[in-house]
């Protein structure tokens, strides 16, 4: 795992996968590697690029998720991967009214007034 998770190096199961790593790794241990450029979450990401998602939203049956769509976290990543499921027509898949709450706001900003907001059954 990278260096922002330091649970990772108490951990005694195999990691499957890294970047940026604090230490050499042996080589016989690497399957393989690519190489990328991870993307910026600067201000004018947050302040004008994400605002402008839910403009290409939808656009020749496209649905974006992940990082670069709202700010990098896996659990926004997870979020938007559930947004882009419910436009897709999937139910939201939680009964917890706080958390479809904040799905709700958070799909809101993704895709705008197009968004299929996250239902829950009354208990």
């Amino acid at each position: 795992m990278h260096n922002q998770q330091p649970w990772a190096k108490r951990s005694d199961k195999a990691c499957l996968a890294t970047y940026n790593p604090i230490s050499k790794i042996d080589p016989k241990k690497v399957l393989k590697r690519w190489w990328f450029q991870h993307i910026v979450h600067d201000v004018f990401h947050i302040a004008v690029l994400v605002p402008l998602f839910r403009f290409v939203q939808g656009k020749r049956r496209s649905w974006h998720c992940g990082a670069h769509t709202l700010m990098n976290s896996q659990e926004t990543c997870f979020v938007t991967g559930l947004a882009a499921a419910r436009q897709l027509g999937a139910d939201y898949p939680f009964n917890d009214r706080e958390a479809a709450g904040w799905f709700n706001f958070y799909g809101r900003l993704l895709y705008g007034w197009k968004f299929k907001k996250a239902r829950v059954k009354a208990s």
